[in-house]
């Protein structure tokens, strides 16, 4: 095929080929994926996965998305590890999560287990579990006054059962079932 980028004259009135004229769609199809893909991306981080499914849902092809997304990597617009760190410091301002409900979040993005790993080393690193745990557990006590109940919250939360245990002890709450808010108070 002829180079017609010294002088794109060349083209004016001039017939392409069938296999030209693919390769002229294919990379207009490519161009509009890239620019598809980073107004996504200059509106927030997303990992690949995320990004790979909304191009999907935009109805293009996953076997045309692969190398704008390589591309992207590449140029370091799209970065898993920096989306997990990202997200995680999102979470944390408007949740209080633990270990276990963090790491299935991210991995319900798309982010590998290491990314995970290293995302949330790094996050609790900043931010103490169990200080969580104890926010999350005072909140829970203005709602609910049945101590399994409670718990069931808090791991549902992705904290451990031996944490939610420690916490509710901490916040004053020891007995095995049920305690009312005025024995609550009370005891305070």
């Amino acid at each position: 095929m002829q180079d017609f980028s010294d002088n794109p004259e060349l083209l004016l009135n001039r017939k392409l080929s069938d296999r030209e004229f693919d390769i002229v769609a294919s990379a207009v199809n490519q161009y509009i994926i890239e620019c598809s893909a980073v107004t996504y991306l200059n509106r927030a981080e997303h990992s690949v996965y995320q990004l790979q499914n909304k191009l999907i849902k935009k109805g293009f092809k996953k076997r045309d998305i692969e190398p704008v997304i390589d591309l992207l990597r590449n140029l370091g617009y799209i970065d898993d590890k920096r989306f997990a760190d990202a997200w995680l410091r999102n979470r944390a301002n408007a949740t209080t999560e633990g270990y276990a409900r963090l790491y299935a979040e991210l991995k319900k993005r798309g982010i590998s287990k290491a990314h995970s790993i290293e995302a949330l080393k790094s996050f609790f690193a900043e931010h103490d579990e169990k200080q969580l745990c104890l926010r999350a557990t005072r909140k829970q006590l203005k709602k609910m006054c049945v101590r399994s109940k409670i718990i069931q919250s808090l791991q549902r939360k992705g904290f451990s059962y031996a944490m939610a245990e420690t916490c509710l002890k901490e916040c004053g709450f020891y007995k095995n079932s049920i305690q009312t808010l005025e024995e609550r108070y009370i005891n305070e």
